[in-house]
């Protein structure tokens, strides 16, 4: 693997405020689809786009659409990255992120948005958040914070490959999990049939 360079966030993606809900978003069957912190799935680097409302909008919003090429970083209790991948974006589908995400606006030449989720989830970036992190209710980090991060960057080959085996490790622990489930279910039903015996 190549020698990683450690970049400001600034240097290598533009930071970008999530819409801020003023009035309650009337729910309607086309238009936009909304990404709120729920959204934003613990381990998981992409977001799951099934899962997402879809939303009227007002013409003010449209700034605020996403772009293939954006990472979306949840700046308030829970420090976490995603994103859309690029196949969300058939047929028109829109985005629109809400209230506590940051849009970060990758600059792909230098780093990939799969690669920048992953790297602000492990524990370097994690560590440097915390101490950056202001308010105790509600502990949050600020955009100019965010946009002082230090991401450590290697070559985009080298991203590209401790994304995929990232992903890999995920499905590994998704199936072994499944696997233990359906143990546990056949355990369960085999002491249930002793007593019947």
């Amino acid at each position: 693997m190549s020698q990683a360079q450690s970049i400001k966030l600034s240097k290598i993606a533009e930071v970008l405020n999530g819409y801020q809900e003023r009035k309650r978003l009337k729910v309607k069957e086309h238009f936009v689809y909304s990404i709120q912190p729920k959204d934003i799935e613990k381990d998981s680097l992409k977001i799951n786009e099934s899962n997402l409302e879809k939303h009227f909008v007002p013409k003010e919003m449209d700034k605020y659409l996403l772009q293939k090429n954006d990472v979306l970083f949840l700046h308030r209790l829970n420090f976490r990255a995603a994103y859309l991948a690029d196949s969300d974006f058939v047929d028109g589908k829109q985005y629109v992120p809400l209230q506590n995400l940051l849009i970060l606006r990758v600059d792909e030449r230098k780093i990939s948005k799969g690669y920048l989720s992953w790297y602000l989830n492990q524990g370097t970036a994690q560590n440097e958040i915390n101490r950056r992190i202001e308010g105790s209710t509600l502990p949050y980090i600020s955009r100019k914070e965010v946009m002082d991060l230090n991401i450590d960057v290697p070559n985009l080959e080298t991203q590209k490959k401790v994304v995929e085996l990232y992903n890999l490790r995920l499905r590994e622990k998704k199936l072994i999990s499944e696997i233990q489930k359906k143990k546990d279910l056949l355990i369960n039903q085999i002491l249930k049939n002793s007593l019947k015996n």
